[in-house]
């Protein structure tokens, strides 16, 4: 030990005397250093290592002819020879080596898996060109009427007219299909569109053309275009499907075009028309329909250089001719708003997508908080070899550099496990199919994922080991070259304090975020839907309008058809109701219809808004509907009949405030105008969702309209493939040309209302656990550290006659303070975070934001968690022995 002194002093010597430079001075600091743990490393007892050293390097002018030809040292040796070091460390350490990976994977392969999901669904354009310029049209009736992306085909035309902002305008009409031809029926989404659409959305053809404008004028020719993917399953990806026919509902079709592999077709939720399979030419007029039905999606391309202020003032223009022309648009104050096709679809999910990734960013801060700790534990036991590097005189910088080197080593390998995890973690979203997250197949680690898991692994080696590196070069040279061992400090103790209380706080605003979620979701299972979906098998049929019509009693084929399966369904064994609606509770795009009750109302129809099906005498009966008042609709409700109505208690109570609503009179904005009288009063279902009563509701009979697609819900005790595999047999009994599709329980429509609920649970408890996890061990290992630093003292107390239960106390209460300030700043962090959920998502129901038993609850847990955790160093620390303790120095 002398010698090495005497070697030190010398060198710190010849660097007062300017002999040496810094850069000469750093490489002497590392490679004496370096040599001295490679002899240990081989067994050598620590002073053997040191004389070895000294021995290789011969004393301080030998040394300094072997370092005078580096003084042009490239800086990328010199961070190689930093990197290898701590390589070596890395592998001297297998303990601290394998947990601080595995704590950054954990953050960094959370982080990286929810911005690929953000990358992808918020930041990702639309598989269109310019898809920035691709506009979908809102109209708005009124401040509480009908507010819908829907058209009217005369308003269609004259947005097309009149709007000066846009290159072009583009309509569709959602529709269904089925497959026929040599091969089994198939169901299909299919879509209706002007010849326009795709090069309004920027999108060509993979094969073929699009449509040109006389295939949609009247009488035009049978054509049709393919997905890609119907095209290659279907027909093996055959390059000469272009030209030749298919059929489409019996009906023979020409393809003309094959849309590219990746393209889809990416509405907003309030939108019914799906990701088509096939799309065939819409064909209108501007006389057809009333300005008030509004039936069409209709999207816009801006023209360039066009902002969305500039189309907003356009469009308020034509909404003024509007209103100025036409009294149906004067009476219900027409608004239409262009919104950015991409900011529509994802205006639901973002601010939950936001939150989720504001909460796996406090897991990466926790687990870099807990390893900062780690690593300030791990500076104690290098302070020797720390003091040796500055004593030979290297400066700050350069070690610190060298120990930021190590902890990017750290970081990098943690990131690399983490893009696997991340990876994996994705997969399994996937296979998931969380509902209302659109987009979800495009999810995938792309370049952007790349650079931003590569600004992590830079990011991280500051946040968790700056720190550490300051703090260690702080050392008293001194006092460290004295002595095996240095006092702790204040300093340190202050440090891992601050980032436990980070710790705790951080944890505590995940465990309340999750705390108010599985209130939420205890409140959405106890819910009254107005309906009961256990039993229920759903599925639905596509009519083909030509073959089922619904005209007189004579050519009423569609409702007859539907009675027929209907009666045929009820036939089976373990069927215990059966019927059927334009479109069950909980499917996504629900109808919605103008309404009137007398002549002033009449006058604005398109100013209300309710939510509208046809529903069959069977339908309430099926779902377990509760009837309030008069009677359901009965097989006498028919095309010959009187038109009637049901309506549910908010629309009674909105119209006809105490008065009973049986035998008044009212027309809605459906195909069929004509006034209905009420005959029943059904309690309101949660048709739409699971958290509001959106929209009054209206039901008409179905025997009275028809529709060419019905959904039908069956109450059953068996089990649900073999009454399907009956439901089939029935269907092809009565049309083998027909395909059942949508086969779900309709419980599996009330799983996907609470989806979005579930998921965000699902992670955030998962993430809030870890955090839980994270702050317990930092805080027991900085009691731990606490107490072993302090052994001399407690050793006194206890000599001096202090009880066990004194310095239980003494370690518990340092241990509660940290976790109460951590507690005080996670309650004023989680308030917050909870108006965010709830103000911005949407994602809480049934609890408050504030809500006294969560935070109480949550509290108590954490608390309970942190005194367990300090508990243990505590009771070690009131057994020890007070001879050994005043040895310990």
């Amino acid at each position: 030990m002398a010698s090495l002194r005497v070697f030190l002093h010398r060198l710190r010597g010849l660097f007062r005397k300017g002999k040496l430079d810094r850069e000469l001075h750093d490489e002497i600091n590392s490679h004496v250093q370096m040599q001295i743990e490679e002899n240990q490393s081989m067994g050598m007892p620590d002073d053997e290592a040191r004389r070895a050293a000294l021995r290789k390097f011969g004393g301080v002018d030998q040394v300094k002819e072997t370092y005078r030809n580096r003084r042009s040292l490239p800086l990328i040796e010199t961070i190689m020879q930093d990197a290898g070091y701590g390589l070596r460390r890395m592998i001297k350490s297998p303990g601290f080596t394998v947990v601080a990976i595995l704590t950054l994977a954990l953050g960094i392969g959370a982080n990286v898996a929810m911005f690929s999901v953000i990358n992808s669904i918020l930041l990702r354009p639309l598989p269109y060109k310019d898809p920035d310029r691709v506009m979908i049209m809102w109209n708005q009736y009124g401040e509480r009427g009908q507010r819908l992306p829907r058209v009217s085909i005369p308003d269609f035309f004259d947005y097309e007219q009149d709007a000066r902002t846009f290159d072009q305008f583009a309509a569709a009409i959602e529709s269904t299909a089925v497959l026929t031809g040599n091969t089994e029926p198939e169901h299909v989404e299919r879509a209706h569109v002007t010849a326009k659409f795709f090069s309004a959305l920027g999108v060509s053809m993979f094969l073929g053309r699009e449509f040109t404008p006389e295939e949609t004028a009247d009488n035009g020719p049978n054509v049709a275009i393919m997905t890609y993917r119907l095209w290659k399953r279907r027909f093996g990806a055959d390059p000469s499907l272009i030209g030749k026919t298919i059929q489409i509902n019996t009906v023979s079709f020409t393809i003309v075009g094959i849309l590219p592999e990746d393209f889809r077709w990416y509405p907003p939720p309030e939108v019914r028309i799906a990701d088509a399979d096939i799309w065939d030419p819409l064909r209108i007029t501007p006389t057809e329909g009333s300005r008030t039905n509004n039936i069409m999606t209709v999207i816009g391309r801006l023209k360039p250089g066009v902002t969305l202020a500039q189309a907003q003032s356009d469009m308020d223009g034509v909404a003024d001719r509007l209103r100025t022309e036409h009294i149906e648009h004067k009476n219900s104050g027409i608004i239409i708003k262009p919104v950015p096709l991409q900011e529509d679809l994802v205006k639901r999910i973002r601010p939950t997508l936001l939150v989720l990734f504001a909460a796996v960013c406090f897991i990466l801060l926790i687990a870099c908080a807990n390893l900062a700790n780690l690593m300030l534990i791990r500076s104690v036991g290098r302070e020797r070899e720390i003091a040796i590097r500055l004593a030979i005189g290297a400066n700050r910088a350069r070690v610190i550099r060298q120990m930021l080197t190590e902890s990017g080593l750290l970081s990098l390998s943690g990131g690399i496990i983490g893009l696997v995890l991340a990876y994996w973690g994705l997969k399994l979203l996937v296979l998931m199919q969380p509902a209302g997250m659109p987009r979800l197949e495009s999810v995938a680690i792309d370049y952007r994922v790349l650079v931003f898991s590569l600004g992590l692994c830079l990011m991280t080696p500051i946040l968790f080991g700056l720190a550490p590196a300051l703090h260690s070069t702080k050392t008293n040279l001194s006092e460290v070259l004295r002595s095996v061992r240095v006092s702790s400090t204040s300093g340190i103790r202050k440090l891992r304090g601050l980032l436990v209380i980070v710790e705790i706080a951080l944890s505590l605003t995940l465990l309340i975020g999750a705390g108010l979620l599985i209130r939420t979701f205890i409140s959405m299972q106890n819910i009254h839907t107005g309906y009961d979906p256990e039993n229920v098998l759903t599925f639905r049929l596509y009519l083909p309008p030509l073959k089922y019509t619904f005209g007189s009693d004579t050519t009423n084929t569609n409702p007859q058809f539907s009675r027929d399966l209907e009666a045929r369904i009820a036939d089976i064994p373990g069927v215990e109701s059966v019927g059927a609606a334009a479109q069950l509770p909980l499917t996504a795009g629900g109808f919605q219809t103008g309404y009137a009750w007398d002549d002033d109302s009449e006058q604005r129809l398109s100013s209300y808004s309710a939510d509208w099906r046809y529903v069959s005498p069977g339908y309430f009966k099926t779902m377990h509907a509760r009837l309030l008042e008069g009677r359901f609709f009965d097989e006498h409700d028919d095309a010959n009949s009187q038109p009637v109505m049901i309506v549910d208690d908010l629309m009674a109570k909105k119209i006809w405030p105490g008065q009973s609503a049986i035998g008044k009179r009212m027309k809605d904005e459906g195909r069929d105008r004509r006034w209905k009288v009420v005959v029943g009063v059904v309690e309101h279902m949660l048709n739409d969702s699971l958290t509001s009563h959106i929209q009054e509701q209206i039901y008409v009979a179905q025997r009275q309209m028809g529709n060419t697609t019905i959904s039908f819900a069956v109450r059953t005790n068996r089990d649900f493939g073999a009454v399907m595999t009956d439901i089939n047999n029935a269907i092809h009994t009565l049309d083998p040309q027909l395909a059942a599709f949508n086969v779900r329980p309709m419980s599996e429509y009330v799983a996907d209302a609470m989806a979005q609920t579930r998921y965000s649970l699902i992670l955030i408890g998962a993430l809030g656990i870890a955090a839980l996890l994270l702050a317990a061990i930092g805080l027991y290992g900085v009691i731990s550290y606490s107490v072993s630093q302090r052994t001399n003292e407690i050793g006194i107390r206890v000599a001096l006659g202090g009880r066990q239960t004194d310095i239980l106390k003494l370690i518990l209460s340092e241990g509660m303070v940290l976790t109460a300030i951590g507690v005080i700043a996670g309650l004023a962090c989680a308030l917050p975070l909870a108006y965010l959920m709830q103000q911005m998502t949407g994602v809480l129901f049934g609890v408050s934001a504030i809500d006294p038993l969560t935070y109480g609850a949550i509290s108590l847990l954490l608390v309970s968690v942190s005194l367990l955790a300090t508990y243990v160093p505590a009771r070690r620390a009131s057994r020890i022995d007070p001879m050994t303790a005043l040895r310990y120095e």
